[in-house]
């Protein structure tokens, strides 16, 4: 998914980029600035559309942002499961999907902030890896040349 989400598309930037700085700019006019920790807070996801939207227009040239912006979310999903067991709650194997709960903190931890962690510490030179051994079991897959030279566009 952060593949294609990362690809350089032109479509995905004009879709996804205004509504990252519209979402930033209401969320800056609609806080109440009554405490330092809500000042941080929006300082905190303004800069993170920000980035994101930067990144967005230009993976290659941003890519310490996107890096920035895979790496927070996976300190997210950290925070999430290190929370849900320091309030005790139960591992049950079923559920809703948007409940709070430990089940869920896991499966958003591997599925979500796995991928995050490892784009953050790799960035585009690990799908060059991937690539490699997804050639040899003649998988089809997006290659990382293709994304540096923009040919996915």
């Amino acid at each position: 998914m952060l593949r294609v989400l990362f690809s350089g598309s032109r479509f995905i930037f004009w879709t996804l980029a205004p509504v990252l700085i519209l979402g930033a700019a209401v969320f800056s006019v609609s806080v109440d600035y009554s405490s330092p920790t809500r000042v941080a807070l929006v300082i905190f996801l303004d800069s993170l559309a920000v980035l994101l939207a930067l990144g967005l227009y230009s993976p290659r040239g941003n890519e310490w942002g996107l890096r920035l912006v895979t790496g927070l979310v996976f300190v997210g999903y950290v925070d999430y499961l290190v929370e849900e067991i320091r309030e005790g709650k139960p591992l049950y194997l079923t559920g809703g999907r948007g409940e709070e709960s430990l089940r869920n903190a896991i499966l958003g931890l591997i599925l979500i902030g796995w991928p995050c962690i490892k784009f953050t510490l790799l960035g585009f030179d690990g799908w060059r890896h991937e690539d490699e051994s997804d050639e040899r079991g003649n998988r089809d897959s997006y290659r990382s040349d293709d994304l540096r030279s923009g040919d996915l566009e």
